[in-house]
């Protein structure tokens, strides 16, 4: 079993950071779960969580300029689940809010 794991742990790594390059943030969360699942402890996990959060609002931002609410606030949602005290979260609730009109 630590055998097994010691060969996905590397691989979970570099699907994140594959995934991330790619701007696929859905996918680079499956990798990133996967990741915490076989390293708890990894110091570099906290980093991970935190440029997933950031890529989702920098997509999220992208995408409310075009006008999409909808996709604006699920990259608000997935932000504050990677990183819920991300310091560009309040802005990026603000912009939103006062896309939707309120």
């Amino acid at each position: 079993m630590r055998a097994a794991a010691g060969r996905l742990l590397p691989a979970s790594r570099t699907c994140f950071e594959d995934r991330l390059r790619e701007n696929r943030v859905v996918a680079a969360g499956a990798c990133l779960e996967a990741w915490q699942t076989l390293a708890r402890s990894d110091a570099s996990l906290s980093q991970a969580r935190q440029r997933l959060a950031q890529r989702w609002l920098a997509i999220g931002s992208e995408r409310l300029g075009a006008g999409d609410i909808d996709f604006a606030a699920q990259a608000l949602d997935q932000a504050r689940h990677w990183q819920p005290d991300l310091p560009e979260l309040p802005a990026f609730a603000e912009r939103l809010r006062s896309a939707q009109g309120g």
